[in-house]
């Protein structure tokens, strides 16, 4: 079995009355906030219960967000990472992955929703299929390890899929080569 990766621990999980409270304090603010602040404010929101490892909280808040439709670009695609991201967190992989493509479909020169994407793909065991944005990401961003720590893992706790995914060692030499050449001092 694959180890999921960054995954909370479940016993932080908070109950549904704390969920449906916030959800309800939600509704009252946005009457009072315009959409584009609110979007703003639901993703602070979300990135401290983040930090507090209350990952339902921080659905709560943003799928709110997104469901206020904010114009600015960034803001959707962190509400729409952060979401998948936190998702992934709780085990709902299946859940979590519409949220990453659509980050990605957002701005797909960012590389995190490319890790997140990895992550639900591996959590639904579709191996082959996670490969692909773990190496996306770690080329878009190669100062980032994770993408490429999870795509190491991967390959070592299910070795097929390099013969399912065409070049895929090739690619993994490419973004540790990358990843070597981002973290060393530059020499002008």
């Amino acid at each position: 079995m694959v180890q999921q990766p960054d995954q909370g621990d479940p016993s932080d999980e908070v109950g549904p009355a704390a969920i449906e409270a916030v959800q309800r304090r939600l509704e009252e603010l946005s009457g009072t906030v315009p959409p584009e602040t609110m979007a703003r404010r639901c993703l602070v929101w979300g990135v401290d219960m983040e930090s507090a490892s209350q990952f339902e909280l921080a659905c709560a808040f943003y799928s709110k967000g997104i469901s206020l439709d904010p114009r600015n670009s960034d803001l959707r695609y962190f509400l729409n990472n952060n979401l998948g991201y936190s998702l992934n967190q709780l085990g709902r992989f299946t859940d979590g992955e519409p949220y990453c493509r659509a980050a990605i479909e957002i701005n797909a020169a960012r590389h995190n929703a490319y890790k997140n994407l990895g992550v639900s793909l591996t959590g639904q065991k579709r191996y082959a299929e996670a490969a692909v944005p773990f190496v996306q990401a770690a080329r878009a961003c190669p100062a980032d390890r994770r993408a490429l720590h999870c795509l190491e893992r991967l390959v070592s706790e299910v070795p097929e899929v390099l013969s399912l995914v065409p070049d895929l060692r090739s690619c993994i030499e490419e973004c540790r080569e990358l990843e070597l050449k981002s973290s060393s001092p530059s020499k002008n």
